[in-house]
């Protein structure tokens, strides 16, 4: 999924036939599913986006088309199966259908998402606000934990915003205190909803996103995190550790379909 940074797991440096290569040689020869897993995503980043750019005006008509579809189950489809899959979720299904019902029936009016990656996230969470919300994106492309390094995709990003919605999106470390005033500037005085954490996944770099951000949240807003269960290959990385302290004492729910094979998105009410 440099240190620490917002997002997700960044397309390879290496050619999709180098990829297809290493992949059937991890199966082949060590059979380490999470690194084949890991070797297959960075195969969809690095295939997609050569086909995905040209027909950027289609995925933007698509988007824009789904302004009136309500149904979080038809979004989520949407989301993960059309738009040439230039915004699939990382998440599973049921535990995503859970957030995202959760965040409805607060229909925030201000939203920020620390960790956009494919941005699948973040279209769902424009469907789920206030017709006039505003939502806020934080993410870092590169490293370990940073998303997408093609910036031709704020432009998909940015058609998610319907009627009187606006998006504000941030390519900046959600760790950096200058990070945090523009956030506090584009709120403009304002509480925060809604606050999604799923950027940097080290215990320490998680701790300080809650830390710096969910100071900006209103009393009965939401903060939500995502892999708060220990994946098998170590994909969800130290947030599970982080969720089981800063749960303690407080009002949580967890969406988890299946603990033993990690993901989990935690809820906090503030």
């Amino acid at each position: 999924m440099p240190d620490r940074r917002s997002g997700r797991t960044p397309p390879s440096p290496l050619s999709p036939d180098i990829l297809v290569r290493e992949t059937l040689r991890n199966l082949r020869e060590r059979g380490t599913i999470g690194q084949c897993l890991r070797a297959l995503e960075h195969l969809r980043a690095a295939a997609l986006p050569p086909l995905q750019r040209p027909l950027l005006p289609l995925i933007v008509r698509q988007i824009r088309s789904t302004a009136h579809v309500h149904d979080v189950d038809n979004l989520i489809s949407a989301a993960s199966r059309q738009f040439l899959r230039a915004i699939v979720p990382i998440q599973k299904r049921s535990e995503i259908r859970g957030l995202m019902k959760a965040v409805r029936t607060l229909a925030p009016s201000r939203v920020l998402e620390i960790g956009t990656a494919n941005g699948g996230t973040l279209f769902l969470l424009t469907r789920v606000s206030a017709p006039d919300a505003h939502v806020i994106s934080v993410d870092l492309p590169g490293g370990p934990f940073g998303g997408d390094k093609n910036e031709w995709k704020h432009s998909i990003w940015k058609a998610f915003a319907t009627g009187r919605q606006k998006m504000t999106l941030l390519r900046a470390d959600s760790h950096k205190h200058e990070t945090l005033e523009r956030v506090r500037q584009h709120l403009d005085g304002h509480a925060l909803d809604f606050l999604m954490i799923d950027g940097d996944h080290t215990y320490d770099g998680v701790k300080m996103d809650f830390e710096m951000y969910s100071p900006l949240v209103r009393s009965g807003g939401l903060i939500a995190f995502h892999d708060i269960c220990p994946h098998p290959h170590g994909f969800g990385g130290e947030v599970f550790r982080y969720w089981q302290d800063v749960k303690k004492g407080r009002q949580a729910t967890e969406f988890v379909e299946n603990p033993a094979t990690g993901f989990g998105i935690g809820l906090l009410r503030v």
